[in-house]
């Protein structure tokens, strides 16, 4: 029987690392700490698209609340909603601006002294301090409601959803406080602008909660318990909350108030 020859041959396995940080790499990877990430540019193009959206938004939810809620609901753009909100929150320091300065204009009217004249009031800190305060008061009824579907047991239960029917439904707002702004600051019509706002308040409170309690799906014996809990404890903390920030804001206010000539103003005052 003749001998059978062995041969043997070496097989190289080549390996790849990252060159900066020592990663194993497979066969055409590429390390994810080498990767160039884009860039994220603010276009002239895409402020004006997300304005149009948000105009769209608005005028929909006058014509077909629901249809928009539901479409909205689908897209689920957390970038849109935060738009949303941002903007009530700035048509609401406009708004409140404008009232303060209405109520302080009656004042003066009424006490024939043009209050303007002895105080310089901080409108843009007032402006300031109620948009972010609106801002974040709008999550109060976001994350109630969203405790609220695993406390009764909802279907839904994504922040993200509950997010969306917030916004979408208090969109309409945005327009109401611009008017509302523009009655009480130029004293045009004022007492039906806040009649106006208003309604339309109670109008997005009744879109967001049939909205809620649509997605959320609640057993039939359960409806009235989730959604009078989730009011309830809004409400309170919501008002605990804006009384404590008020108090505190109109407290330090008072104290940085540029007084002028208040001797002579003052005096006149039968206090």
């Amino acid at each position: 029987m003749a001998g059978r020859k062995k041969s043997t041959e070496e097989v190289k396995v080549e390996k790849k690392f990252c060159t900066k940080c020592g990663r194993e790499l497979n066969e055409g990877e590429v390390c994810n700490c080498t990767e160039v990430k884009p860039e994220v540019k603010v276009t002239q193009d895409a402020i004006l698209g997300y304005g149009k959206e948000l105009l769209n938004t608005i005028i929909d939810m006058f014509k077909k609340p629901e249809e928009t809620i539901e479409a909205k609901i689908k897209s689920n753009k957390t970038s849109h909603n935060m738009l949303i909100l941002g903007a009530i929150a700035i048509s609401f320091g406009l708004y409140f601006t404008g009232a303060f300065a209405s109520i302080l204009k009656f004042l003066s009217a009424f006490i024939q002294i043009n209050i303007a004249d002895v105080i310089v009031i901080p409108y843009f800190k007032i402006f300031l301090f109620m948009g972010i305060i609106n801002f974040v008061l709008a999550f109060i009824p976001i994350g109630v409601a969203f405790l609220g579907t695993k406390i009764f047991n909802g279907k839904n239960s994504d922040f993200k959803t509950i997010l969306t029917l917030y916004a979408v439904s208090y969109a309409p707002t945005i327009f109401t406080n611009l008017l509302m702004f523009i009655t009480s600051y130029f004293n045009i019509l004022g007492v039906i602008g806040a009649i106006i706002g208003l309604v339309m308040g109670i109008v997005c409170f009744f879109n967001f909660t049939l909205g809620y309690l649509k997605i959320e799906e609640f057993k039939v014996n359960l409806k009235a318990y989730a959604i009078s809990t989730v009011w309830i404890v809004s409400a309170l903390l919501y008002m605990a909350i804006m009384i404590t920030c008020l108090d505190n804001f109109v407290g330090g206010m008072a104290k940085d108030l540029d007084y002028t000539n208040n001797d002579s103003y003052f005096d006149r005052i039968d206090w």
